[in-house]
């Protein structure tokens, strides 16, 4: 967990790189993220939060909102819990603006973006609990989570397994 002098608060998740400027919130309130963070930000109009990604920037006001962003992965997703944020490429014009209980699945290598109602919500922060929860998975991203997680590395036997989905 980090704590910025604004007062928002940041939490990160298993093999995420979190960076700011040592003297943040006096001109800015920029982070630039590698991974999975659950974010609290204190509204503040005058200097928006924004969360840096490789090929994205997120525009937050006051909000809570889990970001999943692997720079090893395709894929950024987000869910918003609270407030309202902005996801925008680095390279255009477009703006994707994102509601409570929402998600948004963007992907990095052709720039779509998916915006779902997040019908069946479960919080996306339960590994701030220590809870891993998976439901309807293949197995090669539940080894991906666990491997993260536990800094374990899985060898799969029998290539069968992964033809199936599992619930954790």
């Amino acid at each position: 967990q980090i704590v910025f002098p604004d007062g928002s608060v940041a939490y990160l998740n298993s093999d995420t790189k979190l960076r700011y400027p040592k003297k943040f919130a006096f001109s800015d309130r920029k982070v630039h993220l590698d991974g999975e963070a659950y974010f609290e930000i204190e509204k503040n109009a005058s200097r928006p939060f924004i969360v840096e990604l490789d090929s994205v920037a997120i525009n937050v006001l006051g909000t809570s909102f889990n970001l999943e962003a692997y720079s090893s992965e395709r894929t950024i997703s987000l869910i918003l819990d609270e407030g309202k944020v902005n996801l925008r490429p680095l390279s255009g014009t477009k703006k994707y603006a994102l509601d409570p209980g929402e998600k948004m699945i963007y992907d990095k290598l052709n720039g779509s973006c998916i915006i779902l109602a997040n019908n069946s919500y479960v919080s996306p922060s339960l590994w701030k609990d220590d809870v891993v929860y998976l439901k309807n998975k293949p197995l090669e991203e539940v080894i991906k989570v666990l491997d993260r997680k536990y800094d374990t590395r899985f060898e799969i036997l029998d290539q069968e397994a992964l033809k199936y989905s599992y619930t954790i």
